[in-house]
């Protein structure tokens, strides 16, 4: 799904700000759906200029000037029909896959250092999706329980599986050029 499109996904239930509608990709998208304000931004613009979104400036004391976006009823339209539309398959993109792809270049602690970050990453992710089941699961449709159970069990799996090469990692033998000095 397109950036734009989720925006307006986001915006369907209720008009929001910018900096909400960040807060709730961090809060509740995060895991597979994370765009930067460098994107939000501009792709609020451009919704607004093709008409999908409207823009409600509002005034506030001692602080900037507040800006709510509403979905139009083509926005409604044009979202309804991409959640419809043709399935995309999934990608995936990850820097710890990458580097690990290429760790032959760098050394043994690196790259256990590579895996210790993202094992990490994956116990915060766990537990933050834990509070969000145990906080809205009950509430939340299936389809939403579905990816929320999906974030949750994905994140397992790379905590098991960093885990599992950290062991390997720190029981093999170091290589020949670990002991040069050079």
């Amino acid at each position: 799904m397109k950036v734009r499109h989720a925006i307006l996904g986001v915006l369907m239930d209720e008009s929001r700000s910018g900096y909400e509608i960040k807060q709730y990709f961090e809060n509740r998208l995060s895991y597979f759906y994370d765009p930067s304000y460098g994107t939000i931004y501009p792709t609020l613009k451009i919704l607004e200029q093709d008409g999908l979104l409207t823009k409600t400036v509002v005034t506030q004391d001692g602080k900037p000037n507040k800006n709510i976006y509403s979905i139009t009823e083509s926005g409604r339209a044009e979202f309804l029909e991409c959640l419809v539309g043709p399935y995309e398959p999934d990608t995936v993109r990850s820097d710890t896959l990458m580097r690990l792809f290429f760790g032959k270049y760098v050394d043994k602690s690196t790259i256990i250092g590579w895996l210790s970050e993202a094992r990490e990453a994956a116990r915060k992710n766990i537990t933050e999706l834990e509070q969000l089941k145990e906080q809205f699961g009950s509430r939340m449709p299936l389809p939403q329980q579905f990816s929320l159970e999906y974030g949750i069990r994905s994140n397992y799996n790379k905590l098991e599986l960093t885990e599992m090469f950290i062991a390997k990692l720190q029981e093999q033998e170091p290589a020949a050029h670990e002991h040069d000095p050079d």
